[in-house]
């Protein structure tokens, strides 16, 4: 009696061999890497200077230690024509005693002997011109916070803003005191470090200030549950606006990093580069400000 094979099995065995066939080896040719210096510090006037230092690798190469700690550095104020040198503390991080300052411009010059000269330039933002008015709104028996930012100059293009509803007992500005009643006062947290955050925020464009305000609105039960009561029906007085002002350089920065983030978990070879401002190296240099408005 024949045996007959079937025909499924030989098609699927022709598919194989043709894959296998087709296999290719891609060489990369790594041997031109140069490595570059990374330079990673977000500075804000209420906290110290600090300046993470890095540098690329090869992808052939398998360390985890990537830190730079011989370099020089050098943040020049170009505001106020001031300079000062950073102290290596370890691990690649540089320090001073120096905070940046409102409105002021800054130059760093990072000299390491075998990377070469990187240098950058950032701003911190100023909120000064800024004000946010925060009302409470009647609706069909119900409440809710309504807010307006507006700035009283014209030219707002260079940054970028943000504001959430916080609970004044849930920062640390308690502790350091200088609270204000006045919502046309606006208060710095006290810190010396801080790990800068923008989780749940939505910048707006600071152009958009230009021609008039920009409105928000906060429905009452959220206000209700974030902050303690007063009497019956009020919201209570813990309720804050934390303002949140970053430089133009620094909105394009994270929302590069954000895009990389969403395409990491995609099936898409598609990489967008990295916003950097550095020249001759890669990171960012620049400057936001935090402050806190009670309602």
């Amino acid at each position: 009696m024949k045996s007959s094979i079937p025909y499924h099995f030989i098609y699927t065995c022709l598919c194989i061999l043709t894959v296998i066939s087709c296999e290719s080896v891609i060489e990369i040719d790594d041997s031109n890497f140069e490595p570059q210096l990374v330079i990673n510090s977000y500075f804000a006037p209420d906290s110290v200077w600090e300046v993470k230092l890095t540098h690329t690798k090869s992808v052939f190469d398998g360390s985890t230690d990537l830190s730079v700690e011989n370099a020089n550095i050098i943040i020049q104020d170009l505001t106020s024509n001031l300079e000062f040198d950073l102290d290596h503390s370890g691990g690649g991080l540089y320090e001073t005693s120096y905070k940046p300052q409102d409105g002021h411009v800054y130059h760093i010059i990072v000299d390491d002997e075998e990377l070469g000269v990187s240098q950058a330039i950032g701003k911190v933002p100023s909120v000064d011109h800024i004000e946010v008015i925060g009302s409470i709104i009647e609706d069909q028996n119900s409440q809710y916070l309504d807010i307006e930012v507006l700035s009283s100059q014209s030219n707002n293009s260079d940054t970028y803003y943000a504001w959430q509803l916080v609970n004044i007992e849930d920062t640390n500005l308690v502790d350091g005191g200088g609270i204000f009643s006045n919502t046309n006062e606006q208060i710095s947290s006290a810190v010396n470090t801080r790990e800068f955050t923008t989780d749940n925020l939505v910048f707006v464009e600071g152009s958009t200030l230009d021609d008039g305000s920009v409105r928000d609105s906060i429905p009452g039960e959220v206000v209700t549950e974030l902050t303690s009561q007063g009497q019956e029906g009020e919201f209570g007085c813990n309720a804050a606006i934390k303002l949140i002002a970053v430089s133009k350089e620094l909105y394009n920065y994270l929302e590069s990093n954000d895009q990389q983030t969403a395409l990491e978990g995609s099936n898409t070879h598609h990489r967008p580069q990295h916003y950097t401002n550095i020249k001759n190296g890669v990171g960012i240099f620049a400057g936001y400000k935090e402050v806190y408005i009670q309602l």
